[in-house]
């Protein structure tokens, strides 16, 4: 990847690309591994959520400018992070472009999970590309991964990357310079209407159908995945499985932290009484008594 100056090129004469991706996917990995030293980082305007933009260019002498939204695991907003990044792919957010090219970022080794989100970016009709990140990871646990396929039942191209390898993102570089922009319109896509749990449930559908197609795993982690989903994306057993595992929480940080929290504090009080009873009157003691021990048991 070769680089301008250090002067980010004019927001106007660059590819305008934004990256798209659940949390813990390796987007902000491959954005680094794009955009190198060449970034600025800033809060949006109004809100706490961080902006993230860089600037690279091509092998090809492309220049491209690069966003690094806000994780999200749904474009139908849940928290802060999802509505902006919701907000800038729509071109709702006031001083942000609507994006060129979205780039959807998934975990090749959890792309069960991750495709829900490219479902929904990908009825927003804008040129998108679906980039399979740690695929390295993906062939070493056995899953193997039929990217023709893919880039049929999804109607955008497919590309693999390795975000924590120097050269992981030639083949996304290769294409942003061959200029298939009109290619990266999706070719079909699938309403998915009703109330928000009828969508979740015609997602996972959706999502299962596609992997059954272009995925093949261990046969061992399929069934246990799909043990787990029937479990906690069930819309009864699943809202009972988040209260339970809330009232843990609350549990454990109210009711039995009560017990270590009393053992920490008796034990420093015996060692500060032993400290006052067997050292002489003085700084060190009081430094060793009411500093290092009670410092260490706040």
């Amino acid at each position: 990847m070769t680089t301008n100056a250090s002067n980010p090129p004019a927001s106007g004469s660059a590819l305008h690309i934004a990256l798209l991706g659940n949390p813990n996917c390796g987007k902000t990995a491959l954005f680094n591994l794009m955009t190198g030293a060449r970034q600025k980082v800033a809060n949006y305007a109004g809100v706490t959520v961080e902006r993230k933009e860089g600037w690279f260019t091509t092998p090809g002498g492309k220049r491209v400018r690069m966003l690094d939204l806000p994780g999200a695991y749904s474009l139908h907003a849940q928290s802060m992070d999802e509505a902006v990044t919701r907000d800038v792919l729509l071109g709702q957010r006031a001083g942000e472009p609507q994006p060129e090219l979205i780039a959807c970022v998934t975990d090749a080794t959890h792309l069960r999970l991750n495709l829900r989100l490219v479902l929904e970016a990908r009825n927003l009709g804008l040129p998108m590309v679906l980039v399979l990140n740690m695929s390295d990871m993906a062939r070493k646990q056995g899953i193997e991964i039929d990217e023709a396929v893919l880039s049929r039942e999804l109607g955008v191209p497919v590309i693999s990357t390795v975000a924590v390898k120097a050269d992981g993102a030639a083949q996304l570089l290769r294409w942003i310079d061959t200029d298939q922009l009109g290619n990266a319109l999706p070719s079909h896509s699938k309403s998915f209407a009703g109330d928000a749990q009828q969508r979740v449930l015609d997602l996972h559908d959706e999502v299962r159908r596609i992997l059954d197609l272009a995925v093949r795993a261990p046969a061992v982690q399929l069934a246990r995945d799909d043990r787990i989903d029937a479990i906690v994306l069930h819309p009864v057993w699943g809202l009972v499985l988040l209260a339970v595992l809330l009232f843990l929480i609350f549990q454990a940080v109210f009711a039995w932290a009560a017990v270590p929290m009393d053992f920490i504090d008796a034990t420093t009080a015996s060692a500060a009484a032993w400290l006052n009873a067997h050292m002489a009157d003085g700084p060190l003691r009081s430094l060793l008594a009411d500093g290092v021990i009670a410092g260490r048991a706040a």
